[in-house]
């Protein structure tokens, strides 16, 4: 008992390892929203939708009639992976230098939700995570991966919010590009 007491008290505190691996993955994704055909206004449009899909998933219950369901449902584990696709398929890894800033601002967005669909919880506290937990087992803390997480976002608002991201981006779209990220920001409170 003990022991388990002191492996949780240790899981708990702070892994600079952790937080410095999606650092690491966060600066090697430079990501763009995939547009192909589709014109820059309709592109940005299919991803909100596409986002707002998933948090619209995240925040409903997993079956009609019961509670809301978070750790270790089959049901949601196989949702989550479908959301995931879905919201992973928005991106394309091809970056030129004809790129429009409003296509990386909109695969920034859209790869935080990438890594907030990459968690898959296992208990109430612990879950596994490919881009946070360490290999080989990506275990994690859940209060961490979240705290973390949330700085990755934090660091995507700053940089909406500036004058290059205004520009970028209309009235409309700005608003609806904050929203989405205010949102990612509720379902990963702090402590």
């Amino acid at each position: 008992m003990l022991s388990a007491g002191l492996a949780v008290a240790i899981a708990s505190q702070h892994s600079d390892r952790q937080a410095e691996h999606l650092a690491s993955i966060v600066r090697r994704s430079s990501r763009l929203l995939q547009r192909g055909e589709i014109p820059g206004e309709q592109a940005w449009r299919r991803a909100a939708a596409v986002l707002w899909e998933a948090l619209q998933w995240h925040l409903s219950p997993q079956k009609p009639g019961l509670p809301h369901v978070y750790h270790g449902s089959p049901w949601r584990s196989r949702l989550q992976r479908e959301q995931s696709a879905q919201v992973r398929g928005l991106l394309c890894d091809e970056i030129s230098e004809h790129s429009q800033e409003r296509d990386l601002i909109w695969g920034d967005i859209d790869f935080c939700y990438v890594l907030w669909l990459d968690f898959h919880p296992k208990t109430a506290n612990w879950g596994v995570c490919e881009s946070y937990g360490l290999p080989p087992m990506h275990f994690c803390w859940h209060n961490r991966w979240r705290e973390d997480l949330r700085h990755v976002t934090s660091q995507l608002a700053k940089k909406l919010h500036s004058s290059q991201a205004r520009n970028a981006l209309g009235a409309r779209e700005h608003g609806c590009a904050t929203c989405l990220l205010a949102m990612l920001d509720h379902v990963l409170p702090g402590k």
